[in-house]
């Protein structure tokens, strides 16, 4: 089986099993507000899903200028290639993301010292698409992928 239908497999078997990443959002430049014992802090770097971005903005833009509140709006992201799977900073929703290479040899080294599970959490399975993805040559990958897909429930297999 080729790098790209065992990735396919994989993001079948990982959507199966409930795992919905959702789009990356990030609040336009940088805040930091302190308000009833609490900090507000958001760059550019941070990423949320809708929900948390919304409230968050929601929440700070009462405490700044008008014309800091100009200065602050929520954006989509593009799928850039991470060093890291990817959360959303505030509920830890999965966020939809690419790997870089760095994030690759991550990621392996993460599976080398704890392998997937048996049978295969949905989870997993879509961690280890998102490696056949980024690095579908990769010989560490392609055996990882390989032991996740005997890992995958019979009744879930697609024959």
């Amino acid at each position: 089986m080729q790098a790209r239908e065992m990735e396919i497999v994989l993001d079948h078997f990982a959507r199966s099993g409930g795992v919905a990443p959702v789009r990356p959002y990030y609040i336009w430049g940088e805040f930091r507000v302190e308000t009833d014992g609490e900090t507000l802090y958001s760059d550019e770097g941070h990423e949320y899903c809708r929900d948390c971005a919304d409230r968050l903005l929601e929440k700070v833009l009462p405490h700044l200028s008008a014309s800091e509140r100009h200065d602050h709006r929520i954006s989509s992201t593009e799928l850039h290639h991470e060093d890291t799977c990817k959360h959303c900073l505030i509920c830890g929703a999965l966020l939809d993301y690419a790997l870089n290479e760095t994030g690759v040899a991550a990621e392996l080294d993460h599976y080398v010292s704890h392998p997937p599970s048996r049978p295969l959490r949905a989870g997993d399975a879509f961690h280890i698409a998102r490696m056949l993805e980024a690095a579908p040559a990769d010989h560490g990958v392609l055996r990882l992928a390989r032991e996740a897909l005997r890992r995958i429930p019979r009744k879930h297999r697609r024959n």
